[in-house]
């Protein structure tokens, strides 16, 4: 029984962590100080307005219907716990220790377990998922889905190959270059090495009903509506506080597409994997590995 519920438990903690990150910082009593520049810091109070306000529900939400065995559980566990591995491994690397003055290098125990915790129910509810009937999306919204997907990823990847190509041919005057060369490289590392090439498999193969795919939608489609409400926060909160990069154009495209991609995956989870109220087993790769390798392993521990 605790078996089952630790994925549950392990979604609360790291919602209430969640939070409890964007209320010591900036937006709220300014604990952490991050050694960052202005203009970045501005980008960081919208982040963190997403994740206390976002965020940080849908993952206490995902673990209560978690606990309750509920079908639907873990493809909404894969949104808050996939963000919160590219959040906190970016929160940890990002600042410029040695450029600017803070201390967020004392909040490092905060974000790893953060980190820990995304990923273990990233893991659990991936496994669960799995297990359950196989992910059928019907082709009107299959389509749906693959058009935005594959149009953000390939406007990220344009916007981020010509910033790149700028600053590759001599041209290192960008003032977000400038401002966090740190920042820059990171981001678009991350974004191109990862993001953008997953989320164009996944709508490429929507398009064409690949079964993973259909898998890999209830990961994706939740993490980039998720990433695009806080890259659009961010965007939004650069213009209230009039920092040096603000563009009314950067929220209002990308706020649009946040609401759209919301909607998206309201409607994938709605039509989502076949109820399994009385079936929901434990998510042992996550959560049970270190028990099980020095444990004997009973007949019943598998269904």
């Amino acid at each position: 029984m605790l078996q089952r519920k630790l994925p549950a438990l392990g979604l609360f903690a790291l919602g209430i962590g969640t939070a409890a990150s964007s209320l010591l910082g900036p937006l709220g009593a300014g604990v952490i100080q991050w050694r960052i520049s202005p203009d970045m810091e501005d980008q960081l109070l919208g982040g963190d307005a997403v994740g206390l306000f976002l965020v940080a529900p849908v993952a206490v939400i995902a673990g209560l219907r978690w606990w309750r065995g509920h079908s639907q559980a873990a493809a909404l566990a894969l949104g808050p716990a996939l963000y919160g591995i590219y959040t906190y491994f970016v929160a940890i690397l990002l600042p410029e220790y040695e450029r600017f003055a803070g201390n967020n290098e004392r909040a490092f125990p905060l974000y790893l377990v953060l980190l820990w915790l995304s990923w273990l129910t990233a893991a659990a509810a991936w496994h669960e998922l799995g297990r359950q009937a196989s992910p059928q999306v019907e082709p009107r919204l299959r389509r749906m889905i693959a058009v935005p997907v594959n149009l953000v990823g390939s406007l990220m990847g344009l916007a981020w190959i010509g910033q790149i190509a700028t600053v590759m041919g001599g041209d290192t005057t960008q003032t977000g270059y400038l401002d966090h060369p740190t920042g820059f490289w990171l981001i678009r590392t991350l974004d191109l090495g990862l993001v953008i090439p997953v989320s164009l498999a996944t709508g490429i193969g929507l398009l064409r009903g690949g079964p993973l795919a259909m898998r890999a939608t209830y990961a994706v489609l939740p993490f980039l509506t998720l990433m695009t409400a806080s890259v659009a926060g961010m965007g939004i909160a650069m213009l209230v506080r009039d920092s040096a990069d603000a563009t009314v154009v950067f929220p209002a495209v990308l706020t649009p597409i946040a609401v759209l991609l919301g909607y998206l995956t309201f409607r994938l989870l709605r039509s989502g994997p076949a109820p399994l109220h009385a079936t929901m087993q434990p998510a042992p790769p996550a959560f049970t590995r270190i028990e099980r390798e020095f444990a004997p392993t009973s007949e019943g521990s598998r269904s």
